[in-house]
């Protein structure tokens, strides 16, 4: 994860924007159906990989 800079407003603790790294993070997908299994693996911003 990556912090970045987040707009100043409010009372209290500022606050600090989390960002996941594309680079080092992937998200799997498995569908089972009743004939058949189907897996998709994208990045966090829905780009397919494989």
């Amino acid at each position: 994860m990556r912090e970045s800079t987040a707009p100043r407003g409010g009372r209290g603790r500022p606050r600090k924007m989390l960002r996941l790294n594309p680079d080092e993070h992937v998200v799997v997908g498995v569908k089972i159906g009743p004939a058949q299994v189907s897996a998709v693996i994208t990045d966090p911003a829905a780009g397919v990989l494989s």
